[in-house]
């Protein structure tokens, strides 16, 4: 009896290694605790000859999610457990309980356990924890070969059958070295993911920087602003891969100033609108995070500012309100443009701006020096011309004293020839220009002309009989007038009479004043309307002042 026993127990614990062996084979060539799950319900299930199981697993909270696997269950009772995922992570594994869970795993028995969340025929729950908060239940149902289904311990009184509890245990740690292998798997592949997105990231910012060394090296020794707008493209283009692209730079008022192409007909930008584009550029500015360049390639953008819409590209702002834009083709490879690279054409662009300010300001210092240099050598000129003009100055006063030594030696003769040369020479030339002096005054051969006193000059004026002549100047006009006199005075004569006097009838009587004690204004004037044809012309005996005496009106 005893000897059946042994053999049955040899069998039993062959029984139990074979089966943990073949779970420790199934797990170890899986990855992710899903798949861990689910291979190990069928070795529990398996192994153990039970109906039904199933898994909670609760991960990292915050960093993995919560699942349950289940075998043997309907729908109803895989929706409970789905459903308490939450309270039972709460209840039973966020150390509310004042022991706290053991890391080791555990068989619990089901009695006054939560019916409402596991199943009605669950028999037994293992429970384990791990490192960061993971952790979680299995559930086993009933057996299939025995109506009880109750796991007794090792070696129960008159029980033959295999090590249940034990089995179930061990097949828990096979699980939990499963679950760890594969988390550890998961994060050295984290890790290896991470640190080949850091080193992507490293070799994209060494070819970043490598490319905007050598962008500003070039573009820094180049003076020239047309040659720096070309080299620019050159740029863009290899740093981008395209084949073709186009480049241009408008000055503040919108007048391109350069432009460079490469595989672009320039004829493609006359639809160009540059109050459009520096709406575009002004837009970039204020919400680019203060950068002086940016990447478009909205086709409705570029549009609208009369841009090529199959060529993308970057616009950009220098000193002194100018700006640009640079049109790029599509890639050599035909791949879309990745953000590295566009990343990479921005700092490009910004390194021309900063280059383009550095050639302006040089172009301007040259255009100054050309400019210094030219006045420089009009000042070398000057100085020559002068130090020629003093040489002349000095010659000429050693003539001078010369022939002021020799004038001192003329005689009376010789002043009275000066004399009479320098009179006729002054008399032909008085008598050749338009505007001579008269050897004779006028008033001294023109006739008298008649005279009227004041209150005669009244009644020629009534009813519009008469016109009165102002000959006096303008500020003394000003000050006090005959009302309706008309102001004509001997220098302005030829110019005021044909506006103001031209068209009166060469009949109508015409009233003169306006005198002073050096200057007879209205004799001058009298005589002056006398050669224009009129017939009738008066002189106003005692001037404004009689005209007063009579207690006549006078306009101020």
């Amino acid at each position: 009896m005893s000897q059946g026993r042994e053999q049955r127990t040899r069998a039993r614990r062959l029984f139990e290694l074979t089966v943990l062996h073949e779970a420790s084979f199934e797990l170890a060539g899986l990855a992710t605790p899903g798949q861990i799950a689910r291979s190990f319900l069928l070795t529990v299930m398996g192994g153990l000859g039970v109906s039904s199981a199933f898994i909670m697993m609760f991960g990292e909270q915050g960093q993995e999610e919560d699942f349950v696997v289940h075998r043997g269950l309907g729908e109803a009772q895989a929706a409970r457990l789905e459903k308490g995922l939450a309270a039972v992570r709460r209840d039973w594994f966020a150390g509310t309980r004042p022991a706290g869970p053991p890391r080791q795993p555990h068989i619990l028995g089901v009695e006054g356990r939560d019916k409402a969340v596991f199943p009605a025929d669950t028999r037994y729950l293992v429970r384990w924890t791990q490192d960061a908060g993971r952790g979680g239940l299995l559930g086993v149902g009933p057996r299939l070969a025995r109506e009880d289904g109750v796991l007794y311990p090792p070696d129960s009184a008159g029980d033959s059958g295999p090590d249940e509890a034990g089995l179930l245990l061990n097949l828990t740690d096979c699980l939990l070295g499963a679950l760890s292998r594969a988390h550890l798997t998961g994060r050295l592949a984290a890790m290896g993911q991470d640190l080949a997105g850091r080193n992507a990231e490293l070799s994209r910012r060494v070819y970043q920087q490598d490319t905007l060394i050598q962008a500003l090296s070039e573009m820094n020794s180049i003076p020239d602003t047309g040659k720096l707008v070309e080299s620019f493209l050159l740029f863009l283009m290899g740093a981008a891969g395209a084949g073709r692209g186009y480049a241009f730079m408008l000055d503040k008022t919108g007048r391109r100033v350069h432009f460079a192409a490469k595989g672009v007909e320039e004829n493609r930008l006359s639809a160009v609108d540059p109050v459009r584009l520096r709406q575009t550029v002004t837009r970039g500015l204020f919400t680019g995070g203060g950068g002086r360049a940016g990447y478009l390639d909205d086709p409705a953008v570029l549009a609208d500012a009369g841009l090529p819409e199959d060529m993308p590209g970057l616009w950009f702002a220098a000193e002194g309100n100018a700006y640009g834009f640079a049109g790029l083709g599509s890639r050599l490879d035909a791949a879309p443009l990745d953000q590295p690279r566009r990343d990479v054409l921005q700092a490009v662009a910004g390194a021309f701006v900063s280059s383009y300010r550095n050639a302006s300001l040089l172009e301007e210092l040259s255009r100054r020096n050309a400019e210094l240099e030219e006045t420089l050598a009009v000042i070398t000129n000057c100085r020559v011309e002068i130090e020629g003009l003093e040489k002349a100055k000095e010659r000429i006063k050693e003539i001078v004293s010369r022939e002021m030594g020799r004038v001192s030696r003329a005689s009376w003769a010789d002043f009275a020839i000066v004399f009479c040369v320098a009179a006729a020479v002054g008399f032909l030339f008085n008598l050749a220009s338009p505007s001579g002096v008269e050897l004779v005054p006028s008033h001294w051969t023109r006739p008298a002309t008649p005279a009227v006193d004041a209150s005669e000059a009244r009644e020629l004026t009534e009813g519009g009989g008469a016109v009165f002549v102002d000959a006096r100047p303008q500020e003394l006009f000003k000050q006090g007038r005959i009302p309706g006199a008309i102001n004509l005075t001997p220098a302005l004569f030829d110019f005021m009479y044909g506006m103001r006097l031209a068209k009166v009838p060469r009949d109508k009587p015409v009233v003169v004043y306006g005198r002073n004690i050096s200057r007879l204004y209205d004799e001058e004037v009298a005589g002056l309307l006398a050669k224009r044809g009129h017939k009738n012309v008066r002189i106003l005996t005692g001037g404004l002042s009689a005209w007063k005496d009579q207690g006549l009106p006078v306009q101020p």
